[in-house]
């Protein structure tokens, strides 16, 4: 073995020391940020980990929050509560707007909220009424088989073919034999020449009673040639199912001041 001084000892350590620091400045892992020949600082090909960003700021790795929208009510505006239908008679079930999608009608017992069957299997996506014959239901929505119903107290219920429409439920109604319907009245009373109240909205086939608290026998005029008369003390009777829909203005020819505006829907 070839003898050294202590110099040549000295000069060979430097070196080595300073092959290793060369060596370990060169590593991947002190490439990262250290600068490259030109100046700008070199990029690992290792994603780093994102940092938390400030309550409220999204970072680039985070799912925009989802919008929960509200479900569309509609409503079902015919049948009314309590409202009597004639068995076998056709009636119109009607609801407050378009849904722009199909949809399902059918009868649920008032009682226990179960379907009895389905009036009408498909609505149009722009429909808002049916007419319905109040005799008989389908078994189910794609059934043919039809069978008939009773008399009593039922719901009508629609769903639409949209998860985001909720499901529609008129009031609790009654289909009854049409001699057990009762039409239904409204009262107008005449005292000192004048009608209370002067205006009422009525459904075509309702009643007007008249009740005259006046001395004096008064006669009201509803259309052309239909006279109501209403003697003293007593009360007159007026069927609205010989009028067509529309405003009528019941009057006095003898006393401007007796007049009534009778709406019939």
């Amino acid at each position: 073995m070839p003898q050294f001084t202590a110099k040549t000892w000295a000069v060979i350590v430097i070196a080595f020391a300073a092959v290793l620091i060369i060596i370990l400045y060169r590593s991947p892992e002190n490439q990262v940020n250290a600068p490259s020949s030109e100046g700008e600082v070199a990029v690992s090909s290792t994603p780093s980990t994102p940092s938390s960003s400030a309550p409220g700021q999204q970072t680039s790795l985070q799912k925009p929050a989802t919008v929960q929208k509200e479900a569309i009510s509609i409503k079902i505006i015919s049948p009314l509560q309590s409202e009597q239908w004639a068995i076998g008679e056709s009636h119109t079930i009607s609801w407050s707007r378009e849904a722009g999608v199909s949809g399902q009608i059918y009868l649920a017992s008032a009682s226990t909220r179960e379907t009895v069957g389905w009036i009408h299997s498909s609505t149009g996506p722009n429909q808002t009424s049916f007419s319905w014959s109040t005799s008989d239901v389908a078994l189910s929505r794609s059934s043919a088989l039809r069978k008939n119903i009773g008399v009593g107290n039922y719901i009508i219920k629609i769903k639409f073919d949209n998860p985001k429409i909720a499901e529609s439920s008129s009031g609790v109604f009654s289909i009854l034999y049409p001699s057990e319907i009762k039409p239904v009245s409204h009262s107008v009373t005449i005292q000192n020449y004048t009608a209370s109240p002067s205006s009422i909205t009525v459904k075509r086939g309702e009643q007007v009673i008249f009740t005259n608290k006046d001395q004096i026998m008064h006669t009201l005029i509803v259309a052309t040639g239909i006279k109501v008369v209403v003697v003293p003390g007593q009360s007159s009777t007026f069927d609205t199912k010989i009028l067509t829909a529309a405003p009528y203005n019941a009057y006095s020819e003898q006393y401007p001041s007796l007049k009534l505006l009778m709406d019939v829907k």
